[in-house]
């Protein structure tokens, strides 16, 4: 798993990391179903219904017709100024 970049699709929400120094290893806890608020990139226009991708810079955008988040299903389900909860069931 990897942070999403622009265009990738949103495959979970990264919930801990934890640094084992000891054993030289970083440990993340991602969920992969559920409803989470993610930052939305500032000119987008999403809408609620819409999928979303990940923009780079730890924010969202709407995905395109053709992108991997229609397969991954991620469907905003509420939406703000500058953020949307998005349920994620991959």
């Amino acid at each position: 798993m990897k942070l999403a970049g622009d265009g990738d699709a949103i495959r979970g929400y990264l919930d801990k990391v934890e640094i084992r120094e000891a054993e030289g290893v970083v440990v993340g806890t991602v969920y992969t179903r559920g409803w989470f608020k993610f930052p939305l990139k500032a000119s987008d226009a999403a809408a609620i219904g819409d999928s979303i991708v990940g923009a780079g810079s730890g924010e969202v955008k709407k995905a395109m017709a053709d992108a991997a988040a229609v397969v991954n299903e991620t469907y905003i389900v509420e939406k703000g100024s500058d953020y949307v909860v998005a349920r994620i069931v991959a």
